[in-house]
């Protein structure tokens, strides 16, 4: 019996001891409710603030950054003038020139090259394309006469035939 005693004393602290711990941990879970609240409380404020900052930047009217130069994209492939240029045979150096003098005068493309600084430059390339044309000359051939046709030049057309007879014999 006095094991039974034992067991039953020793047995009595410990359900004291755990009930002043499951009394410490409701105090302690009902703290960290309320911390829990409280936090949840100043977050929702905070995050109602937000939204109104965020609801007035909605409705103020926007504002455009005005555009520099170094904003300003260069644009690929052909513009439309460039296109009208190329498609009165201009070549690729004529139009870049073109170009130039587009914006240095503060003209469009196709106003530059009316421009009596484009046709004094444009005659000046036209000659000098010529005159080196001319100094070419050695390298075109040989200079020698095609033969001329005949009644006796082998393979001659009928219409060939033809107009060679009335060339020589009716005087056409």
């Amino acid at each position: 019996m006095d094991k039974t005693n034992d067991e039953v004393l020793v047995d009595a602290p410990l359900e004291e001891s755990t009930e002043v711990e499951q009394t410490e941990t409701k105090e302690e879970s009902e703290s960290q409710d309320s911390q829990l609240t409280t936090l949840i409380g100043s977050l929702k404020r905070q995050n109602k603030q937000l939204q109104k900052q965020l609801d007035e930047k909605e409705k103020a009217p926007k504002v455009e950054e005005p555009k520099t130069e170094l904003q300003t994209e260069t644009p690929t492939g052909l513009s439309r003038d460039e296109a009208i240029l190329f498609a009165q045979g201009l070549s690729e150096e004529e139009v870049q020139y073109a170009d130039k003098i587009s914006k240095i005068d503060g003209v469009s493309l196709t106003e530059a090259v009316k421009t009596s600084i484009f046709k004094s430059w444009k005659t000046e390339n036209e000659k000098a394309a010529k005159a080196q044309e001319a100094s070419l000359g050695s390298s075109k051939g040989s200079g020698v006469k095609k033969a001329e046709k005949s009644f006796t030049t082998p393979g001659l057309s009928d219409d060939d035939h033809k107009a060679l007879f009335q060339k020589k014999v009716l005087g056409k």
